[in-house]
């Protein structure tokens, strides 16, 4: 049966792991080029430089769009995949996050919003929380540009104040990726007695200049957010479902 003109590009929730695994089995399985599609929608993260290099190899005829929503939501953003990792707001979406370039938690409103859940699962109330303009907020923060798109920076859950400042180790993780041109790299939180956490990092493969690394990182995202060491790993731990084993980069890097 031949190819689709669009298709989707799936991953298992909740880690970017297998998308970088699909990417590389793309990149390695020769008889795999698909000339007939055209688009090609991928949801869940950023896609890295090195990831859609991958993919681009077997669909060189596609363009790359991403996309960003929950089932409550449905799509709330979506555009061409960019090094900034940056997306559209979805036409007729309203998004609410903090002021002007100043991360905040993400409230979505618009046609597209659920109006609960069918089985009233929601903590406490049966309902995703709301606002007062009726947008809703499922923990995700981010930051609006100027230019009126939208960078995500991950579950609020997910954030770790370092020096007072509120960092996000996925923001972190996701730009180590683009740049180390690996498909591995980790950042984990440390608690710290002055600072109230550090972060410290490991990579696999590409990249080996880490004080370039530690530099555009301080460029990009200042001193707090840059890990204080960051580690080369030849052999990258994943446990049997892909992801990663946190369990042994945090050991490799307490065990250098």
């Amino acid at each position: 049966m031949p190819w689709p003109k669009a298709c989707i590009l799936g991953r298992r929730s909740g880690s970017p792991a297998p998308r970088h695994r699909l990417a590389w089995d793309l990149a390695t399985d020769p008889a795999l080029c698909f000339r007939q599609v055209r688009v090609l929608l991928a949801g869940g993260g950023p896609f890295d430089g090195a990831a859609a290099h991958a993919v681009f190899r077997r669909f060189p005829n596609a363009r790359l769009e991403l996309f960003y929503g929950t089932s409550e939501t449905s799509f709330l953003t979506l555009g061409a995949a960019r090094d900034d990792a940056a997306l559209d707001i979805f036409p007729g979406v309203d998004l609410a996050i903090g002021g002007p370039q100043t991360p905040g938690e993400i409230w979505a409103g618009g046609p597209y919003i659920a109006s609960g859940y069918a089985k009233g699962d929601a903590p406490a109330t049966g309902r995703p929380r709301c606002d007062s303009a009726g947008r809703i907020s499922l923990g995700e923060r981010g930051t609006l540009l100027p230019d009126g798109r939208v960078r995500l920076l991950g579950r609020g859950a997910d954030m770790v104040p370092v020096s007072d400042r509120n960092v996000f180790p996925a923001a972190i993780e996701a730009w180590l990726l683009s740049q180390a041109g690996s498909g591995h790299a980790a950042v984990v939180p440390r608690k710290d007695a002055l600072r109230g956490h550090r972060l410290e990092a490991a990579i696999c493969g590409g990249c080996r200049d880490i004080g370039w690394l530690q530099a555009e990182l301080r460029r990009s995202f200042g001193p707090e957010a840059t890990p204080v060491r960051i580690i080369m790993l030849e052999n990258w731990p994943v446990l049997p479902s892909g992801k990663t084993d946190l369990s042994r980069v945090r050991a490799a890097l307490e065990h250098p």
